[in-house]
């Protein structure tokens, strides 16, 4: 127990700084809020101010639990002094029967999204990753984002599943916030049937319970809106400030560094791709009456929110980020339903029944990523969590090898998926090492065709070719020698201009991949060079019939006239030992193999020609030293 103590009191302290904080912060800009709305707008706002003030905490080399303690002792004791005096008024009340029904039902997802929150987290990535890292440092470990920034702050109490609880105190202030809303604008009953709509929206409730940020963006965005809405009754630095502090800390959750999110085990599938009412719950399927608010001037925000927030989320290509136009689509249709007698009672039951764990399974599809009940033995760690997580989060037991026996600082290079959220050392998927790896490892991926083009030797300023598949090496010749390379050279490429570097690197394990007719791949010379050739060194399955070539004069592009010839069968040696200098030259010291990996038997017999030292075997999974 004492361990689910310590994961409990980080969200506690978090929620107390971050209560404190905001309402330090609207009473110190002139806000007369009642007394419900201060405290809901207070959490969200003082959660975008607290992730400031632990950034800054990291940015010193500070980032700890002793400084967040003393940090929220002191705005505890600071807000309790200011709102001394003055009794805030209360928002005006719900009806009877609406009042039980929300307490009711808030009660009840609370307890089910708590002991859910409270089991070992299973859906961070790279992000919680970070915060694991930072928490042993005490300073960031990477560029900051405003949601990692509070998972740090819980974190340093009750590590992952600390953080996972820090996002449902969103999920919890969401709802709030949108019943002040309504109550303070007069429509307290369609305003209770749209907060328990999201309330209990499966996806909510999959999401908030686990240490992502959708559903804290949402609470973000409504609190924005929120403000807006108060700007004829607030002074107007206030809300500017506000505003921005809001904004800003909304755009850090969604453009931060890229994580990999393990979503997968018995309740933990892929949201994409299921049906939208085992998603949001079918009473979302009536989204379309909506549109009738549109009749009503006052009402039009709403809608108009919900389009823009949901293109952005579809756009985004993850069914979650949908989430942050719900609060506005159930305001919206609340208030469709307004003068309808019954209709949103009738509402609110079908989304309180629909969206409980027992009930799902008769709607939503098997594989559907939801809740499915109370947890009680894994949240009170009566099931060991390292048997909990090894079930159900697939690379859990290679991150624990690679916090064992990889040094602090050292980097990790793996073929597969290695759970990141566990694991205080870097681990590297994919990019310029795997590409290197996989270029040794595959002859497919080897250079086997060379091009020549050779064309009337002339003074150009630059050269591109047009409709490339693929580039291990850029050439330009004049007569039989190559034009050396120069740092003043620029390249320029589509789609993927980052990667262009990668053909002029002297590197057979590298290359710059295109994307048939509309790629291109191009040199600008700081001066004018003379030349007459071009050679490429790529796969064997370029199409040199494909290929355009230009040339840039005074004048302009010109299309290239000449010809060119093919050698097919050009495989550079060595290219074990070119990819492990990829590595090395990226500060990566370990490999980690799994049997089910290409190359394994590759990996086990050809060692000593990698230049890989065995570090240690595990199950079906092998550490590799770089020497």
């Amino acid at each position: 127990m004492n361990q689910v103590a310590g994961i409990v009191t980080g969200p506690v302290v978090l929620a107390v700084a971050a209560l404190a904080l905001g309402r330090l912060m609207l009473r110190g800009l002139g806000f007369r809020l009642y007394r419900g709305e201060e405290w809901a707008l207070g959490f969200v706002t003082g959660a975008a101010g607290l992730s400031l003030l632990v950034t800054l905490a990291g940015a010193a080399g500070q980032a700890r639990k002793g400084v967040f303690v003393g940090t929220t002792a002191a705005l505890a004791v600071a807000a309790l002094w200011r709102t001394r005096r003055g009794a805030m008024k209360r928002l005006p009340p719900l009806a009877p029967a609406w009042g039980v029904f929300f307490a009711v039902v808030f009660a009840g997802y609370l307890a089910l999204y708590f002991v859910n929150a409270l089991t070992p987290e299973t859906a961070g990535g790279e992000r919680l990753g970070l915060a694991f890292r930072e928490w042993r440092t005490h300073r960031l470990a990477g560029w900051p984002d405003g949601m990692r920034m509070l998972f740090l702050f819980a974190f340093s109490f009750g590590r992952h599943s600390s953080a996972a609880l820090a996002h449902l105190a969103f999920l919890v202030a969401l709802p709030l916030t949108m019943l002040c809303y309504a109550r303070r604008f007069g429509f307290g009953g369609s305003g209770a049937f749209a907060a328990l709509a999201v309330l209990a929206a499966p996806a909510a409730g999959a999401v908030g319970t686990r240490a992502l940020d959708d559903v804290a963006l949402a609470a973000v965005l409504f609190a924005l809106f929120y403000v807006a809405q108060l700007r004829h009754e607030v002074p107007a630095r206030g809300v500017a400030v506000v505003g921005a502090l809001l904004a800003a800390f909304a755009l850090s959750l969604r453009y931060r560094v890229p994580e990999v999110v393990v979503l997968r085990g018995p309740r933990e599938l892929a949201l994409w791709g299921t049906p939208a009412g085992s998603l949001l719950g079918p009473v979302f399927l009536l989204a379309p009456l909506a549109l009738l608010a549109l009749r009503y001037p006052q009402r039009r925000r709403f809608v108009a929110a919900a389009a823009i927030l949901g293109a952005a989320g579809a756009a985004g290509g993850e069914a979650r980020w949908l989430i942050p136009c719900l609060p506005f689509t159930a305001l919206a249709m609340g208030l469709a339903v307004r003068n309808s007698p019954g209709a949103a009672p009738a509402l609110a039951v079908v989304a309180a029944l629909s969206g409980w764990p027992g009930v799902m399974h008769l709607y939503t599809a098997g594989d559907a990523w939801r809740l499915r009940g109370f947890p009680v033995a894994a949240a009170l760690r009566q099931e060991p969590e390292d048997q909990y997580l090894n079930a159900r989060v697939p690379g859990y037991a290679l991150a624990r090898l690679v916090d064992q026996f990889v040094p602090e600082r050292g980097r990790t290079f793996a073929f597969g998926e290695v759970a990141a959220a566990y694991t205080t050392r870097e681990v590297v998927t994919g990019g310029v090492p795997g590409m290197a790896l996989e270029a040794a490892l595959d002859p497919r991926r080897q250079p086997g065709r060379r091009i020549v083009f050779r064309f009337a030797a002339r003074t150009v300023r630059g050269l591109r070719v047009r409709g490339g598949k693929a580039v291990a090496e850029f050439r330009v010749l004049a007569g039989a020698r190559e034009v050396a390379r120069a740092p003043g050279w620029r390249l320029r490429a589509g789609p993927d201009v980052r990667a262009a570097a990668l053909a002029f690197d002297n590197s057979y394990v590298t290359r710059w991949e295109g994307a048939g007719p509309g790629a291109y791949l191009e040199i600008d010379f700081p001066a004018p060079v003379k030349a007459d050739g071009i050679m490429l060194e790529g796969p064997r399955e370029q199409d040199t019939a494909a290929l355009v070539w230009e040339g840039r004069e005074e004048s302009g592009w010109k299309a290239l006239a000449g010809a060119a010839t093919v050698e097919d069968g050009v495989v550079h040696g060595h290219l074990r030992e070119a990819a492990v200098e990829e590595l090395k030259a990226r500060g990566i010291g370990y490999v980690l193999v799994r049997d089910a990996d290409a190359g394994t038997e590759d990996f086990r017999r050809m060692s000593l020609l990698w230049g890989l030292a065995p570090a240690v075997e595990l199950y079906d999974a092998r550490l590799y030293r770089v020497e």
